[in-house]
């Protein structure tokens, strides 16, 4: 990959999109060279750039260790023609609790973050009213893990069930369901 990208982010990009673009701005306005630019953006912690650092040279991955003070889109583009999953998609969590050593992803994207269900909410009024969307989607490796699932899931559908606006849910194991079914 080292062949064909100038930089690539290791980890969570949120934070580090928005600084690379700082640097970025800031060396246009300079009127820097492209080495001088990439040599800035090296020192960046979780990114790595080819060209100045060696291989085999380690970058420490890039994490959002508090999701609710990342900034997520709360005005997505919305396709002008029809797509497989026209709705909205609402991250929930990163990560997985489980640890299944069959699941790449599982490991892959440690350590389990949540975003708090007050958050979730306040993302979904701004977004759904941007969109116009009638489903949103709550994503993550297993939905069901979220440890206020079922408030939350209560909250959503008191809100917007009375609006015709339907919630779906990719992943989910079928303890969860199970779990949740029983408790009520």
């Amino acid at each position: 990959m080292a062949d064909f990208f100038d930089a690539m982010v290791i980890g969570d990009g949120e934070e580090a999109v928005v600084e690379i673009c700082h640097l970025a701005c800031e060396a246009k306005e300079a009127g820097a060279r492209k080495n001088d630019l990439l040599k800035a953006i090296s020192k960046l912690e979780g990114v790595y750039v080819p060209l100045i650092q060696a291989e085999g040279h380690r970058v420490r991955k890039r994490i959002v260790s508090n999701l609710d003070q990342a900034s997520y889109p709360t005005c997505p583009v919305v396709p002008y023609m029809k797509v497989v999953h026209d709705r909205l998609a609402m991250e929930i969590a990163r990560g997985c609790k489980r640890g299944c050593r069959f699941c790449e992803a599982g490991y892959i994207h440690r350590p389990y973050r949540e975003r708090s269900p007050e958050r979730v909410q306040e993302v979904l009024e701004k977004s759904l009213g941007q969109t116009g969307y009638e489903e949103f989607s709550l994503l993550s490796l297993s939905a069901g893990d979220h440890s206020s699932m079922g408030s939350l899931l209560e909250t959503l559908m008191d809100d917007y069930e009375p609006k015709k606006v339907a919630v779906s849910f990719p992943s989910l194991r079928i303890e969860n369901v199970m779990d949740f079914w029983r408790s009520r």
